[in-house]
């Protein structure tokens, strides 16, 4: 599975989010948070999905 974070204009959003859903995308909506409001579970969480897709491309290449 690749991870993607995509930003799309606001008047082309129905559009594309129909067109994903006709793909069988999983889409999962994230509000940007500003910097100052970010927690440490925000960054352990962060830090923990970047392992995650690290060891799944490594385990490719052993």
């Amino acid at each position: 599975m690749t991870v993607l974070t995509i930003e799309i204009p606001d008047a082309e959003t129905e559009e594309v989010v129909k067109y994903l859903k006709d793909k069988h995308v999983v889409i999962k909506e994230n509000s940007i948070k500003n910097l100052g409001e970010l927690t440490i579970e925000d960054y352990r969480n962060d830090t923990l999905m970047r392992a995650k897709n690290r060891r799944g491309s490594a385990a490719k290449y052993l």
